[in-house]
């Protein structure tokens, strides 16, 4: 599942993923977003807090049941 939140006042944008199948599921998200940063933080409830390079394509890997949020400051 994948549902994006956008702030235009704060110039963010938040997009959550979560895997409810029980499966570990590869992500490829395909943008054209340019973050004021070079990196896209994320937060999950499995795994500590992190970054990715950002890119026009975001490839990783969900575990099961894990739900992150990528944040992105600015466009």
């Amino acid at each position: 599942m994948g549902k994006v939140f956008r702030n235009f006042a704060a110039h963010k944008t938040g997009i959550l993923l979560a895997e409810f199948g029980g499966a570990q599921a590869e992500i490829a998200l395909k943008t054209r977003w340019k973050p004021a940063g070079s990196t896209i933080r994320f937060e999950s409830n499995l795994v500590e807090p992190s970054a990715l390079p950002a890119a026009d394509e975001l490839r990783f890997q969900l575990k099961p049941y894990e739900v992150r949020v990528l944040c992105v400051d600015g466009e």
